[in-house]
């Protein structure tokens, strides 16, 4: 399981709006990511946190509503 790294400051989640979020993903895991808190839904929109190469955690959210 992924944890927060020791000493480092958590600061801004920042959730990008995207269409395809399981697309989004896969990308993110083949650029070396990893999803740290996997698609959940809720109503009608999905969301998903990632951490990049770097260690900066990025929010992804998904709205059916158009």
């Amino acid at each position: 399981m992924w944890r927060f790294p020791q000493g480092k400051p958590l600061d801004v989640l920042v959730y990008i709006s995207v269409d395809d979020i399981d697309k989004t993903l896969e990308e993110v895991v083949k650029l070396g990511g990893k999803v740290i808190v996997p698609k959940s839904k809720e109503n009608e929109n999905a969301m998903a946190t990632i951490v990049d190469p770097d260690g900066n955690l990025i929010g992804f959210h998904q709205s059916t509503k158009k």
